[in-house]
């Protein structure tokens, strides 16, 4: 037995209901009660959900290609503007690693340095590494550093180049170690007021620097602003993420090593002497301020030819004010120190490892019906295959489908279409006098069933101003 399309098309009703649950099934029937099968789940949102995903998926995770930033921001809008599912985003997530590796050959370099020997490596390899756009930047800046035999050697010799490829994996995992202790650290601080997406496509795309103002990662002002209690807290915060990490990001933290122990040695010795100074102030029973907060600002009003004039002046610091100032300068400059990466496009045969491609993403997970029925319904022959159509090669001829001849003078009416005027143009094509040679009752029935096909497709609808008269409608 045949089945019906509704044991094909699988379909979820999703809708609020302000009431309890016993409420809501005395009200209904119960054979209406037991059709339906409910659960409980709870709502959260949809940006929260797939910053979550994309933390484990794309930014933490330990693959070794990474999507580009310019590939994520589209996912991420699409994801905003048509709100799609996360299983959505999954898929886009799998197709973009399918391409990589199925359509650049290069994508074999990422096999372990110690496993890239003869046997994956190969002149072809080689020579397409020759033609990327990192390796030519980094040839012609080695050649301006004055590194003429690097840059030579690059160029000529084959064994020198794969040497360079195969320390290329170290240099990938330094990188993106040094990127999520950047975005690990910056989170920490809680002063920046950009989603972590937006950050982590920022510090992809132009890098992460705090001494660029204004810019995703100006935390400057912010942090030198802090007061004693808030500069503590931050010490704290820092503190354990340099130790224990972000488990959101797979992050690890520093590890133990000198340069972990002197982090941590340094912010124990800048959180001492704040508490100190606190203490400090307190016995002398002043507030402890540094020169950036709002409070060291006094309002000055000058009378100057009978006209006031208000200016802002800098107030008198006590000596623990000016120490607790300079422990903010060097908290601040050694955080610098800590945090910072450059753009991912700076890096050498980045192309490599970073997928950023975007036409073969919107080819496949952007619809555009629009430009796919224009296309169907003014080249049909390139769906049918007939002989009828391939002699139109693209223009108007009495033997296209009624819907694509209707089409083709739809493309050339104004915004308002004269159904009469429209009927007279078709029938003129297909009519009795022409090649064709159709009857009106046969020729009429064809233009009303391709019209209601116009009308079905979304091209076309009932006037309002205009009985007699269809009305475009804009496509996508």
């Amino acid at each position: 037995m045949e089945s019906s399309w509704q044991d094909r098309i699988q379909f979820s009703v999703l809708f609020g209901i302000a009431t309890s649950v016993e409420l809501f099934q005395a009200r209904l029937l119960k054979a209406t009660a037991r059709q339906l099968y409910g659960a409980q789940f709870d709502v959260v949102q949809a940006n929260a959900v797939l910053e979550s995903v994309i933390m484990a998926a794309v930014v933490g995770t330990k693959a070794q290609l990474r999507i580009g930033p310019g590939l994520l921001r589209k996912l991420v809008r699409r994801q905003q503007e048509q709100v799609a599912g996360v299983g959505a985003f999954v898929s886009s997530l799998k197709y973009a690693y399918m391409n990589h590796f199925y359509a650049n050959p290069l994508s074999a370099l990422l096999v372990d340095g110690q496993k890239l020997g003869k046997e994956i490596l190969q002149p072809e390899h080689l020579e397409a590494v020759r033609m990327l756009e990192s390796f030519k930047s980094h040839v012609e800046q080695s050649v301006e550093d004055g590194r003429l035999d690097h840059a030579r050697l690059l160029l000529e010799n084959d064994d020198y180049l794969k040497g360079r490829i195969n320390r290329q994996a170290a240099k990938r995992q330094q990188y993106l170690g040094k990127l999520l202790q950047s975005l690990a650290l910056v989170i920490a601080t809680e002063h920046s007021k950009r989603s972590f997406v937006e950050l982590y496509e920022a510090a992809l795309e132009e890098g992460i620097s705090l001494d660029q103002s204004p810019g995703p990662f100006d935390l400057g002002d912010a942090i030198k602003r802090s007061t004693p209690e808030e500069l503590i807290g931050l010490i704290k915060r820092v503190m354990t993420v340099v130790v224990d990490g972000n488990p959101s990001l797979h992050w690890n933290g520093m590890g133990i090593g000198q340069d972990a122990e002197a982090a941590i040695d340094k912010f124990e010795a800048l959180r001492a002497d704040v508490e100190r100074l606190i203490e400090t102030s307190k016995k002398k029973k002043t507030s402890l301020k540094s020169k950036y907060s709002s409070q060291s600002r006094v309002l000055r009003t000058t009378v100057v030819a009978q006209k006031v004039q208000l200016s802002r002046d800098t107030a008198t610091l006590t000596e623990e004010d000016n120490a607790f100032t300079a422990a903010i300068d060097d908290f601040f400059a050694f955080f610098k120190t800590l945090v910072g990466c450059e753009p991912l496009s700076n890096l050498f045969l980045n192309e490599v490892w970073q997928y950023d491609y975007h036409l073969p993403y919107e080819d496949v997970f952007v619809p555009r019906p629009g430009a796919t029925f224009a296309r169907a319904l003014s080249r049909p022959h390139d769906y049918l295959g007939c002989a009828c159509c391939d002699k139109a090669n693209g223009s108007m001829v009495g033997t296209l489908p009624a819907t694509s001849i209707l089409y083709h003078l739809y493309s050339e009416a104004g915004a308002s279409i004269n159904v009469a005027d429209l009927w007279a143009a078709y029938y003129a094509l297909v009519g009795e006098d022409s090649e064709i040679g159709m009857d009106e009752r046969s020729a009429l029935v064809l233009f009303y069933r391709g019209l209601a096909e116009m009308r079905a497709m979304g091209f076309v609808k009932q006037s309002k101003k205009k009985a007699d008269h269809i009305a475009k409608l804009k496509w996508l």
